[in-house]
Order: C-alpha cells, then sequence, then structure tokens
C-alpha cells in the first residue's frame, strides 16, 4: 500500500494535486486506514498514473470521471471506453503534430541566431541594422 505522498512521489506529480483529484471524486475507491490516511495499493496507483496522462493530454476532469464511472460499471461499457480513448489519441496526435511544427519553427529561428551570433548573418528583424 502506498500513501498519497508516495504515489505523488513516484509520479512526480503534487500531493495537492492528487488531494483534489480525490476531493473531485476521480478516486472513489480509494482506502482510508484508521488514521483517515489514504491509501493506494498496485491497482489504484495504475488507475491514477492513467487518470494523471488523461488530464496531461487535455481531458477535462469531468471528462476523467466520466472514464472512471465506465470503468467501474464494468465489461458492458468497454466499447464507450474505447471511443473516448480513440477520440482521445487523435486529439494527441494533433498535438504532435502542432508541436513538431512549432519545434521545426524554434528550430529554425535557432539556425538563424546561430549565424547571426558567427558573423554570417544580420537580424533583417532588428531596425537598426535596416
Amino acid at each position: 500500500m502506498y500513501t498519497i505522498q508516495q504515489v505523488a512521489n513516484q509520479l512526480n506529480i503534487p500531493v495537492t494535486k492528487l488531494r483534489f483529484y480525490a476531493k473531485e471524486g476521480i478516486f472513489p475507491y480509494i482506502k482510508r486506514d484508521s488514521a483517515n490516511t489514504r491509501l493506494f495499493d498496485d491497482v489504484d496507483l495504475e488507475w491514477v498514473h492513467f487518470a494523471v496522462m488523461l488530464r496531461k493530454t487535455g481531458m477535462t476532469l469531468k471528462q476523467v470521471k466520466q472514464y472512471e464511472q465506465l470503468a467501474m460499471a464494468g465489461d458492458e461499457t468497454i466499447s464507450e471506453r474505447y471511443t473516448i480513448v480513440s477520440e482521445q489519441k487523435i486529439k494527441v496526435l494533433a498535438q504532435i503534430d502542432e508541436l513538431h511544427d512549432a519545434l521545426a519553427l524554434l528550430n529554425l529561428k535557432m539556425d538563424r541566431y546561430d549565424k547571426i551570433l558567427k558573423g554570417e548573418l544580420t537580424d533583417q528583424w532588428n531596425p537598426q541594422t535596416k
């Protein structure tokens, strides 16, 4: 069993974020000990990791909670969960494409600045050099 601090350390996220998610009902099945400390087992840890990843991909807490409720409803919701994950994958792939475009532009800028720093080029965007 893991405490919320141990889960936060393993997943590299703030404890406050985990507590917030718990208060929002994202982890309704988490056990508590006699001191009312949240305890996570390996299955819980896997779910927390997945829920955090869904949030990082842009899914709202409401959507994560909806997914979690479907998962708790059982195997008859697998088709719905598959659709949710599939749609999120499409969104992530689009984000990756956008990030690749941004990275290419940053690389062009860096190459340009490198040439300027080496004296091979002047900065056209600098009003003082026009």
